[in-house]
């Protein structure tokens, strides 16, 4: 047995080229499957991580929409079962004029801002706000200004300087109270032409003329309710107002099957294609060891003992590609994600992968299922020649030896450009 098996490894290692086949067709299949087993999961959680940079710790989110009776509503002041906080807020446009040295500098002449108004200490206890400065003893109120880092460090602000904006068409003169790092809904979309300020609530609500109300409601649910009877009864609080998630999870999985579907008929396949190139190769490899199981034959082995080794050489292959395709694959899948985080509207999403343990089981199986299925049947018909015909060199698949050999060169390169595009 020992014989046998030193043997296969040495022809193994002699034919390079042919292994490296072997295990790239496995490793491709692995890899593919294991980025498609994990990119619902990853795309999922890279677009509710940036909409809770906006939302924070909401389970609902209370806005007008077209049935709506106004664009701002009062939040209801009694307390709700199931509810642990409800805080609101108004937005506004606003922009900042360059200076004349800025203005050439930057090519633009005005700076545009979302103005968000909120009350402070709601607001650190939905989405707290990352200072990198920040004014202190002073309250915010006022004609305060929160600026994001970004915007500060472009045009020279620090904490308790003057700003000119522009709100909703008025001038006003500001004071920084703080500049916030560019996270939370601070957080800055490269390609977006605008960024985020935060003022006080009454201060925006005065701007706008619509004091003591709100354009969006952030409500957060107490631990353990249940977020749709929670979403009724604010439905019933709001007739004709949208009551909502965040982000329905529903929406966000049909979207994922536009994505996950090709990927996966894509796969398929190239996992038969790599079946294919496997069992041409087990065809040459049984081909070229039929005289030497005859042989071996012939001495005493057993026709298991030389079925078992041949299925322990596939094994191998099924091991080796299983492991680089884990690893190929783990590449595949952020590779994949960074394409999808790249938003030419709203800029580079944060790119995170979410895999566990059981992809890459899965992915180490398939590779050893591709291994042993493709070369079973080439195996079993080696297996089946009788001791006399192997050891008299009188069987069918040896007429054929060059022949198969040519047709698996072809079918290789074949297979190899057919893999590489499906890749691309």
């Amino acid at each position: 047995m020992g014989i046998i098996v030193r043997f296969i490894v040495k022809s193994i290692l002699e034919k390079k080229f042919r292994a490296f086949i072997i295990v790239f067709s496995i490793a491709i299949s692995a890899a593919l499957f294991f980025a498609c087993s994990g990119l619902s999961g990853t795309i999922s959680s890279m677009y509710e991580n940036q909409i809770k940079m906006q939302t924070g710790e909401a389970d609902i989110i209370i806005q007008p929409d077209e049935d709506s009776p106004s664009g701002t509503f009062k939040i209801k002041s009694e307390p709700i079962d199931g509810i642990s906080y409800i805080t609101g807020s108004i937005a506004a446009s606003g922009s900042y004029k360059l200076s004349e040295d800025q203005s050439e500098k930057y090519n633009i002449k005005t700076e545009n801002l979302i103005v968000r108004g909120f009350n402070i200490d709601e607001l650190d206890k939905l989405n707290p706000v990352n200072f990198s400065q920040v004014a202190r003893n002073k309250d915010f109120e006022g004609n305060f200004i929160i600026l994001s880092k970004i915007f500060a460090d472009k045009y020279g602000y620090s904490v308790g300087d003057r700003i000119d904006i522009k709100i909703n068409g008025r001038d006003k003169i500001l004071t920084v109270y703080g500049i916030s790092r560019p996270t939370g809904i601070f957080q800055h979309n490269p390609q977006s032409d605008t960024m985020t300020a935060v003022m006080p609530m009454d201060t925006i609500a005065s701007i706008r003329n619509v004091r003591g109300r709100v354009q969006t409601a952030f409500v957060v649910i107490e631990e353990g309710v249940d977020i749709k009877s929670a979403i009724a009864t604010l439905e019933k609080l709001y007739p004709r107002y949208r009551v909502s998630e965040p982000f329905s999870a529903d929406e966000l999985r049909q979207y994922m099957q536009f994505i996950v579907v090709p990927m996966f008929m894509m796969t398929s396949m190239v996992l038969f294609i790599s079946i294919f190139i496997i069992y041409s190769t087990f065809k040459v490899i049984t081909t070229e060891r039929l005289p030497v199981i005859g042989t071996f034959r012939s001495i005493g082995a057993t026709r298991k003992m030389t079925d078992v080794v041949l299925i322990g050489e596939s094994l191998t292959y099924g091991v080796v590609g299983g492991i680089v395709g884990d690893i190929l694959g783990i590449g595949v899948l952020y590779l994949i994600a960074k394409i999808m985080a790249a938003d030419p509207y709203n800029g580079q999403m944060n790119v995170s992968i979410k895999f566990g343990i059981g992809h890459l089981a899965a992915s180490f199986l398939l590779a050893i299922c591709v291994a042993l299925i493709s070369s079973w049947r080439p195996i079993s018909k080696a297996s089946k020649i009788p001791i006399k015909d192997l050891v008299l060199n009188n069987t069918e698949i040896k007429s054929k030896k060059q022949k198969m050999e040519k047709i698996c060169r072809n079918n290789h390169a074949f297979a190899i450009v057919i893999i590489a595009s499906c890749c691309s």
